[in-house]
């Protein structure tokens, strides 16, 4: 069976939207986001992952309204939300004095929680700029994290990892940390790179696990377009989603 991981980085502007217009909207499928993905699901059978930010362009998930928790917890068997950063500034392959990644995830989970439910989180992670040291691998290992998703280019190493496991990264697919027992999976596809569909599917066509994402500030319609071809062209592949 060939899978597909398919996740949106950078992730908050739904979240403002939805407690902006919280005495209006009666769903959670009101925002445009989440009705487009909502429409995807049932068209393709896509299932997402929403990678999170805290603060972000003065919007805070501590300020996020609750009301649609039962809702989303009804639909986490295709939607589901998870940790990235604090904010787009965080650097977590330093060590820092001001903060530690223990809390910055625990600050991200328990605010996710209240806002979508314990059903709809994600466990795996893609963190921003794939910046991590060994360090705070282990912080995140401690807290439950087993998977994480590596870089889509060799022109960064992921995480903590070396140029030569990155390179095994990159090249297999797969490399597995058996000291500290984390998996990591290479990014396969960033949809808002400058190939076309066609060239997408001939690099990755084959693949038993496909780890393919985008980011939320740049869905813009003629990504969604591209990201549509994308997915029907996967369909003939007779990929499965999986969370």
């Amino acid at each position: 069976m060939q899978y597909i991981h398919f996740s949106v980085d950078d992730t908050i502007l739904l979240f403002a939207d939805l407690e902006q217009n919280k005495d209006v909207y009666t769903s959670i499928f009101e925002n445009a986001t989440l009705k487009y993905f909502q429409r995807l699901h049932k068209q393709y059978g896509l299932k997402v992952t929403f990678y999170c930010f805290y603060e972000f362009s003065n919007v805070s998930l501590e300020n996020i309204t609750s009301q649609y928790r039962k809702e989303f917890e009804e639909n986490s068997h295709w939607l589901q939300f998870g940790f990235h950063a604090y904010d787009a500034g965080r650097e977590y392959d330093k060590d820092s004095f001001h903060y530690s990644i223990t809390n910055d995830y625990l600050t991200v989970i328990q605010a996710l929680e209240n806002i979508v439910g314990e059903k709809a989180i994600s466990k795996h992670l893609r963190l921003e700029k794939f910046s991590l040291n060994e360090g705070n691998a282990n912080c995140l290992k401690d807290v439950g994290i087993q998977i994480l998703f590596g870089s889509d280019t060799l022109e960064k190493n992921s995480y903590y990892l070396n140029s030569e496991q990155s390179y095994q990264l990159f090249t297999k697919g797969y490399y597995y940390d058996w000291k500290k027992q984390l998996q990591f999976y290479k990014t396969d596809i960033r949809i808002e790179q400058s190939k076309g569909v066609e060239d997408m599917i001939q690099d990755i066509k084959g693949d038993s696990y496909l780890v393919i994402f985008t980011h939320e500030w740049l869905l813009s319609d003629l990504l969604k377009e591209k990201m549509e071809l994308l997915l029907k062209q996967l369909q003939k592949y007779k990929y499965q989603f999986s969370i």
